[in-house]
């Protein structure tokens, strides 16, 4: 199982839930959104010629983005659920689990020239995944 399905798992889980960017934000897109980056990767190996199965382990953060703090919770709360429950996506061929859900919360400027400030709420996730 390669990184590039994970990524793809991961990406598809949090697109679900609104608009999403990995990296930075793209110009433009609306609020509320998400931000991601996948921020560590490890892998057990399996031995050669044994009937194991890789398994991943995996550190991403999220930036929920809203301009009010009630729509950050309302995001931050869907993810929970989302990323609460075992997930195995056919598509990229592996078992998502959770083994650590945190977040803390922050307020920035926009960079769009508004007066305003931005809610976020910044997730960190530590997965759990097999390949399938």
């Amino acid at each position: 199982m390669s990184l590039e399905a994970i990524h793809k798992a991961i990406y598809a889980l949090l697109a679900a839930s609104g608009d999403t960017s990995v990296g930075i934000r793209v110009a433009g897109t609306p609020t509320p959104c998400l931000v991601y980056e996948i921020t560590s990767a490890s892998v057990d190996l399996s031995m050669a010629g044994a009937l194991a199965k890789n398994h991943w382990t995996i550190g991403v953060e999220v930036q929920v983005i809203g301009d009010a703090i009630q729509d950050v919770l309302t995001l931050v709360d869907d993810l929970a659920g989302t990323f609460g429950i075992p997930r195995n996506d056919v598509t990229n061929l592996c078992s998502i689990i959770t083994s650590e859900f945190s977040v803390v919360f922050s307020v920035e400027p926009l960079d769009d020239g508004r007066e305003d400030a931005a809610r976020i709420g910044t997730i960190s996730l530590t997965l759990l995944v097999q390949e399938d």
